[in-house]
Formats: structure tokens, sequence, C-alpha cells
């Protein structure tokens, strides 16, 4: 009898999820090692790394590292399928559920405060129906509700209050993104919605030639006005962890326009021909041009993604002296040895090396041996 190996392909968001897993089960450890002062009462350390997974990598993502907390720490501690097992898998799931409802809530008025409050509160509730239904259906538990919702209001407060401050102190680069009227737009939306799923802060700029090719390509209205596009991304795009601001083309007030306020880097995808030879000779007649001319002045990281073919020698002659002159031309050439199955996998092969130029981690593709 042959013996067989089973390898499982995992991605980058799966060892993340892990790795935040075993933080959340090192709490819940940590946590177990602090006496409580009531049977059933206590910080809940572990809904800290829950909050920050949800901020960062979305509802799913936490899910996951719930679940894997409850399931791991049970068998840690010996109480697998134990009454004590389904008390915290009631107060995971109905916290789960929770945050499921709060995170679509206005950001402007409700934060990771309200969340860890609300998370906190459903927790307790979840346990107290588990123990009503079946481990003491008596009404005289009822007397302990006063005790754990101030509990739930308590540490709710306070480890949302420690999750804010490390979401704080995450380091948000900025990115400015522009879009022109070549053809390949999938790419430039595609790009935009991981940045801002990353966590990114984005400022966005596009021609009046883009909108023409959206309504071409995706038969999407990209708007003139910024709040409206700003407004109509949000829709599009559902709940993003990232900040996205919108600009004229001729709006030289923007931060982009100044090398006293530049971007960490820019990517310009896609780019038409006539935007890199007007970037290539230095003519900053727009603010796509000029913020791309801050980025060159600045030495600031600058991606130019032209989607043409064939190329002419003008085309290659400018974007040799971009690239002498420090920019990164990166046309949207998609490799195959990903085995694509579909057009978006081949949209995120060309997104998922520009991730990787801005130093921005990527789950659209398999790194190559990973």
């Amino acid at each position: 009898m042959t013996a067989s190996t089973i390898k499982l392909a995992t991605t980058s968001e799966d060892r993340h999820i892990a790795k935040m897993a075993a933080v959340a089960l090192g709490l819940t450890v940590l946590e177990n090692a602090i006496p409580s002062p009531l049977p059933g009462v206590k910080p809940g350390l572990a809904n800290i790394i829950t909050l920050i997974v949800l901020a960062r990598y979305g509802w799913r993502a936490a899910a996951w590292v719930s679940l894997l907390r409850v399931v791991a720490g049970s068998l840690l501690f010996g109480n697998f399928l134990a009454p004590g097992f389904f008390l915290s898998l009631s107060g995971a799931l109905c916290s789960l559920a929770a945050l499921a409802v709060s995170m679509h809530l206005p950001q402007r008025w409700f934060g990771a405060v309200t969340h860890s409050i609300l998370a906190a509160f459903a927790h307790i509730a979840g346990q107290m129906m588990v123990v009503y239904l079946w481990l003491i259906p008596h009404s005289g538990i009822a007397y302990l509700i006063p005790i754990f919702a101030t509990a739930a209001l308590v540490f709710g407060t306070v480890n949302g209050l420690i999750a804010a401050r490390f979401m704080d102190n995450d380091e948000k680069s900025e990115t400015e993104r522009a879009l022109t009227g070549a053809s390949g737009l999938p790419y430039g939306m595609r790009l935009l919605e991981t940045l801002l799923q990353r966590g990114q802060r984005v400022h966005l700029v596009y021609t009046q030639a883009a909108q023409i090719v959206a309504k071409q390509e995706l038969d999407f209205t990209l708007p003139s006005r910024p709040q409206d596009a700003e407004q109509l991304f949000a829709e599009r795009f559902g709940k993003f962890s990232g900040e996205l601001k919108v600009f004229g083309i001729q709006d030289w007030y923007a931060p982009m326009a100044s090398g006293s306020n530049p971007g960490d880097a820019m990517v310009v995808c896609p780019c038409t021909m006539g935007t890199l030879g007007k970037i290539a000779g230095g003519i900053s007649d727009d603010l796509i041009c000029r913020a791309a001319d801050v980025m060159l002045k600045e030495k600031r990281t600058l991606i130019l993604a032209p989607r043409e073919m064939p190329f002419s020698a003008i085309h290659l002659e400018n974007m040799l002296k971009l690239s002498h002159a420090g920019a990164v031309i990166m046309p949207p050439n998609p490799g195959f040895y990903h085995h694509p199955q579909s057009v978006q996998d081949i949209v995120d092969f060309v997104v998922a090396r520009i991730l990787d130029h801005l130093g921005v981690e990527q789950t659209l593709m398999q790194k190559w041996g990973a």
C-alpha cells in the first residue's frame, strides 16, 4: 500500500488568519489565568483581535479568527463538546452576528468601541440563552442580567478603546490613483477596490476619456462631480477599511499637485500613450501629469501601466526616458503559469503585480514557489 500525501494550498490571507487566531488564543490563555470575581465574567481580551481583523480584513476573516480561537481553545483546555465549549461557541456566533450588522452602520458615528460594546452584549445574550434553554432552565438567572450587562458595557468599552488604539497606529500609506482613456479600465477598477479593501488611503483622479471608456468597457458611469464619485464607489465596493478622496482633473488645490504634500506612490492604470508622453516631456497641464511630475522630482514611486499595442518608436523612447527618470513601466501583460480560469483571474494577475510593487499585501494571486 502506497502512502499518499495531501498538500493543501494556502494563501497569504490564510496565513494572516492563522497568525491572528494564534494571538487571540494566546490572549484566551492569559485571560483564563486571571482570577474571575464571578463565574462567566471575563474581560474577553480575544475580542480585541477580532475587532482588529474586522477592520483590516473584513467580517469573513474575523469570523474565521473567532471560531478558530473557540475550537482551538476548547481543545487546549480539554473541554471540547463540553458545556463550556457550547457557551463559548454561542457567544462567539451571536457576537459575530452583531458585528455583521454593526459594520454597516455609518462610520462617522460608529467605530470600534460601538462594535465592541454591541458584540459584548450579543456574546452575553447568546450565553444566557444557552444557560436558560439547556443548563439552568430557571427564571432566577434573570437576576444575573444586570451584573453581566454591566460587565459587557465595561469590558466592551475597554476592549474597543484598545482595538481603536491599535487601528489608529496602523500606518496607512497614501496612493494616488489615476484613470485615463486607455482600454483596460477593469485593471484600474480592480486595483482601486483592492487598495481600499486593504485599508489604504487613496486619492483618485480621472480624465473625461476615462469616463467614456468606463461606459464602453464596464457599462459603468463615472460621475463628473468628485462628491458623486465618492458616493458611487462606496456603494459599488461596499464596506472597506481604506479612505477614498476623489479630485477633479483641474483641481490644482489637491494635495498631489504640490511637492510639499505628495503621496507615497502613484499609479496611472490604465495609462494612455498621450498621458505617458506628456509626463515624459514634463508637461503638467492637468492634475494627473502634475502629480506624476511631483512623484518623479520627489523621488517617490510612480507606476505607469500603458495599454497599447504595438508600441511605436516614440512610445518606446518615452517609456525608456521615464524609466531612466525613475518611473516603473508596467504594461498590463498577464502571465498564464497560474492557470487562469476566468477574465477576472487575468485581471487579478496584473493588479497583484502592481500591489507587489506598492508594497501592499495581496491575496489575489499565489506567489511563485509559495
